[in-house]
């Protein structure tokens, strides 16, 4: 039997962080997929959440090196095609850290997401995506990259345009900018 209501664990973190830290807002369920899957409404704003959710890699990742001041690793097998027609107005992509009992929450535009993941990835319809973030806050996409680039990122020595998604790292005033 099919349940009658579900909610994913990443839409459930958000929507808790959601309502302890913005209390303006309204969160609600749609009650069929249409690519929101949390839709916030205040007086005169309306905003549509996609979320993904990966628990942390860190802590299983092959290679000691890459978990050198290395916080959190997130796993996103992500589709070119949800997100050029999203309706959402921002993807959030939830990491859990277990050891800490924290979390980490990217938040971008779904344009500037498919911009960012083109120009790293060239097109393609089906994108894997790596998030690693470090102790220092710093966010990166890593999946391609080679060890040494990986271990830069770990040392806070790494230099990237393309891959650095810092500005989108726990930016929750972005909402608040629509």
């Amino acid at each position: 039997m099919k349940s009658l209501f579900t909610i994913h664990a990443g839409e459930f973190l958000v929507a808790s962080y959601i309502e302890r830290k913005f209390k303006e807002f309204e969160i609600w369920l749609p009650s069929k997929d249409t690519g929101v899957d949390l839709l916030l409404t205040k007086p005169k704003k309306n905003i549509g959440l996609q979320v993904k959710y990966s628990i942390n890699y860190a802590l299983t990742t092959l290679n000691p090196a890459y978990r050198i001041n290395t916080r959190a690793i997130g796993w996103f097998r992500l589709n070119r095609k949800s997100i050029k027609d999203s309706k959402a107005d921002f993807w959030v992509f939830v990491i859990y850290i277990e050891a800490a009992k924290e979390y980490d929450f990217i938040l971008i535009h779904p344009v500037d997401l498919l911009k960012k993941l083109d120009s790293i990835h060239g097109v393609k319809d089906k994108i894997d995506c790596y998030f690693q973030i470090t102790e220092a806050k710093k966010c990166f996409e890593t999946r391609g990259l080679k060890k040494a680039d990986c271990i830069a990122i770990s040392k806070g020595t790494y230099i990237s345009g393309n891959r650095d998604f810092a500005l989108y790292l726990n930016n929750w005033n972005l909402i608040n900018k629509i």
